[in-house]
């Protein structure tokens, strides 16, 4: 190699050092983190007025029922309830998912979820399977609802608006006096195997 280019190539390098000398690391890295530390407050606070803006938050008192849970009018209530429940949250707001699904699991009415999702600007689509009365059974003076798998639904008394439905008499839970519990499977076998 010439001089010329040996010269250049010193010169370069020198530069790059100083550049990466302990005190030029320091302001880089000061300087790297005070960018990041903005981007990371502009990110937070675009979300924050994204979160409060109104324009995104759900209106729970507008629910819009469809299907099976015409045939169920019982189950209409607590589908009503849940809409309240959620009212004013914004659909930006990333636990609502998760919210909502564990709200409709714990309902009685719900057997299985098959979408929720998001509509913008403020709704969410929730469509499920709805548990059915398929039976009616006679137990300490009132009918209780069941469903094709046996849960107990919330329907109970000594005339229901399901007249039609097959009527199961002479069964009694496994543990005498024990009343059904709205949720679960009737322990009975006459009601299982019917």
């Amino acid at each position: 190699m010439n001089k010329q280019v040996r010269a250049a190539v010193k010169r370069n390098t020198s530069r790059w050092r100083s550049f990466a000398s302990a005190p030029g690391r320091f302001i880089n890295c000061f300087l790297f983190f005070l960018v990041l530390g903005g981007c990371a407050f502009g990110i937070y606070t675009l979300w924050s007025t994204a979160l409060a803006d109104t324009r995104f938050r759900m209106d729970g008192e507008t629910l819009a029922l469809a299907g099976a849970i015409r045939e169920c009018p019982e189950s209409i209530e607590s589908f009503e309830q849940l809409g309240r429940e959620f009212n004013g949250r914004s659909l930006l707001d990333p636990r609502l998912v998760g919210d909502m699904e564990k709200a409709y699991r714990k309902n009685v009415w719900v057997k299985e979820i098959t979408r929720l999702r998001r509509r913008f600007p403020n709704r969410m689509e929730v469509e499920f399977l709805l548990c059915l009365p398929a039976a009616q059974v006679w137990h300490d003076g009132k009918y209780w609802m069941v469903d094709m798998d046996g849960t107990v639904l919330p329907v109970s008394g000594t005339q229901t608006v399901f007249a039609g439905l097959p009527e199961i008499v002479g069964v009694t839970p496994n543990v005498i006096g024990k009343r059904p519990r709205i949720g679960e499977m009737w322990d009975d076998e006459g009601v299982i195997g019917a």
